[in-house]
């Protein structure tokens, strides 16, 4: 894939915007959803313009454990300057774990 041009000739704002990606180690392909934020990051960097943002709008992690943000931020650390800034808003994958899961089963099931 060639540069990612912009759609105007003087933008105030560039900005990638993605979500839910779900990292998560227990996921049966847990690779794929890595894959999948890689290539958003890959895509950023080849940006026409140098991006302002790369903004992440929730569920980055599927259950917000440390072993998954760890994951995670292997996928960043691979990519120098995909934007000037990086966002990363929590959404509600990013909060819960396992053990609020189980709990939750325990008492609604």
């Amino acid at each position: 894939m060639g540069k990612i041009k912009s759609l105007h000739s003087k933008p105030i704002l560039t900005a990638a915007i993605i979500s839910d990606v779900h990292v998560d180690i227990k996921n049966p392909i847990k690779w794929f959803p890595m894959m999948m934020l890689k290539f958003a990051l890959r895509d950023a960097e080849k940006s026409e313009r140098p991006l302002d943002c790369f903004i992440s709008v929730g569920d980055t992690t599927s259950r917000g454990n440390e072993t998954n943000w760890d994951m995670a931020k292997k996928c960043f650390d691979k990519y120098k300057s995909p934007a000037k800034n990086i966002i990363l808003a929590v959404g509600n994958h990013d909060c819960w774990n396992d053990k609020a899961f189980e709990e939750a089963k325990r008492v609604f099931l």
